[in-house]
């Protein structure tokens, strides 16, 4: 009998499920339109669902396991910080130092301008 290695493993077709309760993580195998194999990831967090897809089922399983322990390790209340609230942050951080430069700007110039109108 030949050893299973991750190369001749079979997919599974049916989903896999990995936790309980507030942790459950599922492993969904699909193909998609054009026949390609593909292993979803999903979970709730934070009254959101999230998925990751994978074309390899033993990424997916590797995935897995440690969103189920990062969901048992923190409590998701809905007010977790994304990726785009951190680009609208760093947006609005920017634009502010854009405008407290524009006002410096124009503060030094009306005062170089009062002082030439001074000298003559």
């Amino acid at each position: 009998m030949p050893i299973l290695t991750a190369e001749v493993w079979p997919q599974p077709k049916d989903p896999v499920i990995i936790g309980k309760g507030a942790t459950i993580v599922k492993i969904d195998p699909f193909a998609g339109k054009d026949c390609y194999k593909q292993n979803n990831v999903c979970w709730h967090e934070g009254g959101r669902y999230g998925t990751r897809c994978f074309a390899d089922f033993g990424e997916a399983e590797l995935i897995a396991p440690q969103i189920s322990v990062r969901l048992a390790n923190r409590l998701a209340t809905g007010k977790e910080a994304s990726h785009r609230n951190d680009e609208i942050l760093q947006y609005g951080e920017e634009i502010n130092a854009l405008v407290a430069a524009v006002a410096r700007w124009a503060t030094a110039r009306n005062g170089k301008f009062k002082v030439l109108r001074n000298n003559f």
